[in-house]
């Protein structure tokens, strides 16, 4: 019942402003102000994050939306790596490294990743650090 662009990437802060606009929205055609209290909303992983949760706990909207994490826990998915890439990961954590004073980490080929995002999941928090897509896609250490 509504729709807008938005200018972010993070699709987890756009859960909030989404339901707003349909809120406005029902209430100028007559639905009320209330109209989405009650009803079902099912959104993906992109959505899951604790404040959108409260959000909707408080908007008393029924809300389905899995975290990041639920494939682990489905039985459904316990075949799932045979349909994955066959590629071996070439680096863990530990080989890149942090520039504190930057605040962002050097890959082994030398090339920046920038700080992105807060993380948030259950009771884990942590940063999100990314590369450009350019600078992963011709790396002279990517296996092909």
């Amino acid at each position: 019942m509504y729709a807008e662009a938005f200018g972010s990437g993070h699709e987890h802060e756009l859960l909030v402003p989404m339901m707003e606009g349909a809120k406005r929205d029902a209430d100028l055609t007559g639905l009320g102000p209330d109209f989405y209290k009650g009803k079902r909303l099912i959104a993906d992983t992109g959505s899951f994050k604790e404040e959108n949760l409260e959000y909707l706990s408080e908007e008393r909207i029924d809300a389905y939306i899995p975290d990041q994490q639920y494939r682990k826990r489905d039985p459904r998915f316990t075949t799932m790596s045979r349909h994955k890439s066959k590629m071996k990961k070439l680096f863990s954590k530990d080989d890149f490294i942090y520039d504190k004073t930057n605040d962002r980490f050097i890959c082994p080929a030398g090339k920046v990743l920038k700080y992105s995002v807060n993380q948030k999941l259950a009771n884990t928090e942590g940063r999100k650090y990314i590369s450009s897509r350019s600078n992963c896609r011709e790396c002279i250490l990517r296996d092909n």
